[in-house]
């Protein structure tokens, strides 16, 4: 469902949702003005590209960035490219303004605070020099740092609008005890404990070391239990998907089966396999599948929520929505 919310909004914010809007000259750092909220223009330049557009324009074709910037119709052309940019990171801020209305807290100022605690600990750790952290937010189409905080922060805040909408929307729904048996009876085989298997995987720095366990546990020498303790890792694996080597194995083989020396990430290291148990799918029953039950119901509910009343709720708040553009920028 929540893959369905995404491409969902992302019609509505891609396309561009129609609204009206007004034209004002602002400052030069405001690209825009909604509902009172300022938008920088470092945030409309890095959201739409204009910038590295332009640069690698005239890297690559000087005579079409000349006529691109220097005659009425190119400058047209930039101005109304630009104004299409402008409508959908308005009709983003206008969806996480949205969210806020129906009095979900996205948490605004510590999500920023984390954002810079995490950049100041990524540049510490990597030795970044200022002037390097300064281009490297340049080329993401901010001229300084706190910028790039400031629009990083609403990237963040906007799809955390989407999940705590969907989240709180969810929630509100109650799921009767007869809406969970019709839900089970009707759909029993959404309600399947799939095939599993418990398997232990020992880890060998070399083809010669897990060659030399691997013999000696298959002639007797060494029980496989008592090889490389430290480096036995206990795992569960579905055995749902045909195409892994590892889910081939298992399938192929009983419990108790023991592997040759496995190289699975490509490099020096060797892993030896041992398949303890095999478990086949079941049905599982109605009281198993109850949590599971309740989720599928909700996000049924959640789903018609989005299809019939969302986009109702949306187009009132935007059509009461105040949004001005910096008239020096288009």
């Amino acid at each position: 469902m929540k893959k369905y919310l995404i491409l969902f909004l992302l019609s509505i914010f891609t396309l561009g949702m129609a609204f009206n809007y007004g034209f004002e000259e602002l400052e030069d750092e405001i690209s825009m003005k909604i509902n009172e909220e300022k938008i920088s223009s470092d945030y409309l330049a890095a959201k739409s590209g204009t910038i590295s557009l332009l640069t690698n324009l005239r890297q690559q074709n000087d005579s079409f960035y000349y006529l691109l910037t220097n005659t009425a119709t190119g400058i047209e052309l930039l101005n109304e490219y630009n104004l299409q940019q402008a409508k959908k990171v308005a009709n983003q801020i206008l969806f996480i303004q949205f969210v806020e209305n129906k009095e979900i807290n996205l948490n605004r100022e510590e999500t920023k605070k984390l954002i810079e605690e995490d950049l100041n600990s990524a540049i510490k750790d990597s030795n970044l020099k200022e002037e390097d952290a300064n281009y490297y937010f340049m080329t993401k189409g901010y001229m300084n740092k706190q910028n790039y905080i400031n629009g990083i922060t609403y990237d963040r805040l906007y799809q955390t609008s989407i999940n705590k909408l969907y989240n709180q929307i969810s929630s509100s729904y109650e799921i009767n005890e007869e809406e969970m048996k019709s839900e089970y009876e009707n759909n029993k085989e959404n309600y399947m404990q799939k095939s599993t298997s418990d398997i232990e995987i020992k880890r060998f720095d070399n083809i010669d070391q897990a060659n030399k366990a691997y013999e000696n546990i298959i002639n007797g020498l060494n029980n496989y239990e008592d090889i490389n303790k430290d480096q036995t890792q206990a795992v569960t694996i579905s055995l749902e998907d045909e195409n892994n080597e590892i889910v081939k194995m298992v399938k192929n083989n009983a419990p108790g089966y023991i592997s040759k020396p496995l190289n699975l990430n490509q490099n020096e290291e060797r892993f030896i396999i041992k398949i303890i148990n095999k478990k086949p799918q079941k049905q599982l029953t109605l009281e198993e599948s109850k949590e599971q039950i309740i989720f599928n119901l909700r996000d049924k509910k959640t789903k018609e929520y989005f299809d019939k009343i969302l986009p109702q709720e949306i187009t009132e708040f935007v059509n009461n929505s105040d949004i001005i553009f910096n008239s020096k920028l288009f």
